[in-house]
């Protein structure tokens, strides 16, 4: 694995981490809002291309919201 493939991967999550935190403070924020809906996050974990004895090509994780 590459430094770049590291990186990338712990990019991923944080950035993934960072959109449910996201996703859970407009839920607190709005919850007394007439007609808001809330919404859920899940994550989603992405598979890579390929992978050989060699090299190494890391995946990575996404965070998915959705409407309850």
């Amino acid at each position: 694995m590459t430094i770049y493939g590291a990186l990338s991967v712990g990019i991923a999550g944080l950035q993934a981490q960072s959109s449910k935190i996201s996703i859970i403070s407009d839920n607190i924020a709005n919850q007394n809002t007439v007609g808001y809906k809330s919404a859920v996050t899940d994550f989603q974990t992405l598979i890579s291309r390929f992978s050989t004895a060699t090299a190494y090509s890391p995946g990575g994780v996404i965070g998915a919201a959705y409407q309850r």
